[in-house]
């Protein structure tokens, strides 16, 4: 072979190897966008299904001040809660639902709350037959509430309660799933009843015993530490009217009349607004009765947990 045809023969070769190489280089990649370019064309969108917590076997512990204990202590760590519903329809109600059954029947209209505001004149009789024939059934869910972690568990299961009460009374309501606590309501009344509720809301909130018996009653029902601390007091009862004596070490026992003197000394009242700090381990959640005059609108329960349900941001 002579030297001219050993040097073409080199050259071809080297020229080969570059092929070689940039083919391994650019071949897939080509490949790779013809692919992309044929399955661009042929692009199917799907919705994808919501994860539905409410059907999640969720843990949810039973005592109602470990609850609550819970709650605040998340909301003082900045921790994030998120809202699931069920709706059901009014056929899907009866009393073989023993659990609904109990809380909206049995419960909800026995609760502290309900009962003061059935006292204090801002709800009807109606609301002890809620499901009578006088009054409408305009929603009924339930709701979960939970934080961004599952293995914690739901931290509130309630009840939401739509009722149009004798027709003229509009009420949603929120209660517990387990005890019916009222976590948080909303009361829209008719233009002729404003001037009725507007007395109603004076006497609430500047009456010294009407003040303190709310006080009372609301520590009670959501079992906060001041309750607590009560409890362990000589004789507790707070049925109003009634004369009770409260051990207190520094004055030892003081009558019912002698407590609302002394909390008259520092409660400080706001127009159409009653405010009470519910009080756990540290943490605090804010109970807040209030009056919209403008609205003729009464809401009352605790504000952190209503402000998370959309149907009470409805008008």
């Amino acid at each position: 072979m002579t030297m001219k045809r050993r040097y073409l023969l080199y050259f071809f070769c080297i020229i080969g190897l570059f092929v070689i190489i940039a083919a391994a280089f650019y071949v897939p990649q080509f490949l790779f966008e013809t692919q992309d370019v044929f399955r661009e064309r042929n692009v199917v969108v799907e919705k994808r299904d919501r994860l539905d917590i409410t059907k999640l076997n969720l843990s949810y512990e039973k005592s109602l001040s470990k609850r609550m204990s819970s709650f605040s202590q998340g909301m003082l760590q900045g921790k994030k809660y998120y809202v699931a519903a069920t709706e059901y329809t009014e056929e899907d109600y009866s009393e073989d639902n023993q659990e609904l059954y109990n809380v909206v029947e049995n419960i909800i209209p026995y609760s502290y709350s309900v009962m003061l505001m059935y006292q204090e004149g801002f709800l009807p009789e109606a609301i002890f037959y809620p499901f009578d024939k006088a009054n409408m059934l305009n929603a009924l869910k339930r709701y979960v509430i939970y934080d961004e972690d599952f293995q914690n568990g739901a931290a509130l299961m309630a009840w939401y309660v739509d009722l149009n009460l004798e027709g003229t009374i509009r009420l949603r309501i929120l209660a517990d799933t387990e005890t019916g606590t009222i976590y948080y309501a909303q009361v829209d009344y008719p233009e002729k009843m404003k001037s009725y509720i507007l007395d109603c809301a004076e006497i609430f909130i500047y009456n010294a015993e009407v003040a303190y018996y709310a006080e009372e009653s609301v520590n009670v029902e959501y079992e906060t530490d001041k309750a607590k601390q009560d409890s362990e007091g000589e004789i507790i009862s707070y049925e109003k009217g009634m004369e009770i004596n409260i051990y207190d070490e520094s004055k030892g026992s003081l009558t019912y009349e002698q407590k609302i003197k002394e909390f008259w000394k520092t409660y400080k009242p706001q127009e159409y607004i009653r405010n009470m700090l519910l009080s756990y381990d540290g943490s605090e959640l804010e109970y807040k009765i209030e009056y919209y005059e403008q609205e003729n609108r009464l809401v009352f329960g605790v504000t952190e947990i209503g402000r998370l349900i959309p149907d009470f941001a409805e008008k």
